[in-house]
């Protein structure tokens, strides 16, 4: 309800979301979110906190879809709302699953979220792939190493770096200038 509040009482006005008014809105939703992961997480069990954050990062990323073809003005809040949701899809990952098994999602998650990035020409997409294809990077190099044998480490790390070259070529092609005021 709360939501609703903050987004249909400037649905009708023109202009876009001021910057107190998008912090609403994403205040709300972590509040949301906080509230949901006390009530119906009691215990904080990993497999409770993963479908809670699933949960979640849908319906971020339906208010993200919603605000683009709905209120295309709304950049600031679909920015903010998509990289909430990314982020509660981190989660559910990382609590879902374990081991390699985190870093192959995060790398697909990188890869669909560059090729997204690329296809709406957004740079903040394209930019938070690359910061999860960091993390992706030292996750495997620090904690996922440690357990493979000598030949895994070798089909691994060429693997990755292929993979780094192939989206390092893909992302000098299709680049596009940052406009004044950091990109869409």
């Amino acid at each position: 309800l709360f939501q609703t509040n903050a987004l249909v009482k400037k649905g009708y006005a023109s202009k876009p979301l001021s910057r107190s008014q998008l912090y609403e809105v994403l205040l709300t939703n972590v509040a949301v979110y906080i509230g949901a992961l006390i009530l119906y997480a009691p215990s904080f069990s990993a497999s409770e906190i993963a479908l809670i954050s699933l949960l979640f990062s849908l319906f971020l990323g339906a208010q993200a879809y919603l605000l683009y073809y709905a209120r295309p003005l709304e950049k600031s809040a679909q920015k903010g709302l998509g990289i909430a949701s990314v982020l509660l899809l981190i989660v559910f990952i990382a609590n879902q699953w374990d081991g390699i098994t985190v870093t192959f999602l995060w790398l697909a998650l990188s890869v669909f979220l560059f090729v997204v990035g690329v296809r709406l020409q957004a740079v903040w997409l394209r930019l938070l792939s690359i910061g999860l294809m960091a993390i992706t990077l030292l996750k495997l190099a620090t904690l996922d190493s440690l357990r493979f044998t000598t030949i895994q480490k070798i089909m691994a790390y060429l693997t990755l770096g292929i993979l780094l070259l192939v989206i390092s070529f893909f992302y000098q092609k299709f680049k596009s200038p940052l406009p004044p005021g950091g990109g869409t």
